[in-house]
């Protein structure tokens, strides 16, 4: 009998490179989201100048039921 090699090998597919953000404030790589508006954040503070951005731009809105709404708890 010959000698004979069975070669297995596992196959390890290369991950996906991560897209990076960068924060829409700050201009520093964002670890975070915003869940309402999908702007990346670096810092609290970031978070708190895009919700304030966020909150003027709504009250530009006028005759929408649901943006008025929303509003209602911030007044």
């Amino acid at each position: 009998l010959g000698k004979m090699h069975l070669w297995s090998y596992k196959e390890f597919k290369k991950p996906g490179i991560k897209p990076s953000y960068v924060c829409a404030v700050t201009g520093q790589p964002a670890r975070y989201r915003d869940p309402v508006t999908r702007l990346p954040y670096s810092t609290p503070f970031a978070f708190k100048i895009i919700r304030d951005q966020y909150n003027k731009y709504l009250r530009t809105i006028k005759g929408n039921p649901e943006v008025k709404e929303y509003l209602k708890q911030f007044e």
